[in-house]
């Protein structure tokens, strides 16, 4: 059996709610058969667990978050998620930027 993984752990290694599943698809305006070529992985795998029903190995949550990372999806501490940078606004800024808080040598 995989390890638990916690919520700040790195993307490659945290796991993926359903919830976080079905919204960064969503968000990445991607369906369920797109994920799977992304990702790699089987359509089954996604629908178990978008749908609750099946816990899925950690590899496969690294595999779904590296897919909706390259798509422009960001995984926030705990179950939040946003995108990467805002289509037709001004920059989100960079995912390097949130974490250490700068603000790109743009003047704050």
């Amino acid at each position: 059996m995989d390890p638990v993984t916690t919520p700040h752990a790195p993307a490659t290694t945290r796991s993926i709610t359903a919830a976080q599943c079905r919204a960064a698809r969503a968000l990445s305006n991607w369906s369920i058969g797109r994920l799977s070529r992304e990702a790699e992985i089987p359509v089954s795998d996604i629908v178990a667990l978008e749908s609750g029903r099946l816990l899925i190995r950690a590899a496969i949550h690294g595999s779904l978050i590296r897919a909706f990372h390259r798509g422009g999806v960001l995984f926030l501490p705990g179950e939040g998620l946003r995108l990467a940078r805002e289509s037709g606004g001004p920059s989100a800024g960079t995912a390097a930027e949130e974490r250490s808080g700068g603000t790109g040598g743009r003047p704050a």
